[in-house]
C-alpha cells in the first residue's frame, strides 16, 4: 500500500486510498494490503498529457456507513464524490476550469 494518500475505510472492512502517482483515481486494498480494485481514469490535458496525476493532488476523505467518498482537489476547482456501492463518480467542475501556473521541478 505504498504511495497513497490518506487511507479510508470501505463499507465491507477493505481501505479506499488516493494514489500518490497513477492512472487511477482510487484503489481498493483488502486488510492485509493487496490491491483488489481501481476506480476511476484521469483524464489527459491537453495542454500538458504528461502530467496526468501529478495535478490531481488533492483531499481524500470518506463516510463508511454511506459508501459514499469525496476527492477535492488541491490546485484546480474540482470536486470528485465517489459512491462505492455502484463504482461510480459524480463530478464538479469549476467556475475556474483552467490549468494553474506552475514549474515542474
Amino acid at each position: 500500500m505504498m504511495g497513497i494518500i490518506k487511507p479510508e475505510l470501505a463499507p465491507n472492512g477493505n481501505f479506499l486510498a488516493v494514489p500518490r502517482e497513477g492512472e487511477n483515481k482510487i484503489l481498493e486494498f483488502d486488510p492485509k494490503g493487496k490491491l483488489i480494485g481501481k476506480y476511476g481514469a484521469f483524464e489527459k490535458l491537453l495542454e500538458r498529457p504528461d502530467l496526468t496525476s501529478l495535478l490531481n493532488s488533492d483531499r481524500f476523505d470518506g463516510n463508511q456507513a454511506h459508501g459514499i467518498y469525496v476527492r477535492a482537489s488541491v490546485y484546480c476547482d474540482l470536486l470528485e464524490i465517489f459512491n462505492y456501492k455502484t463504482k461510480t463518480f459524480f463530478s464538479v467542475f469549476g467556475p475556474d476550469t483552467k490549468l494553474p501556473e506552475f514549474e515542474c521541478h
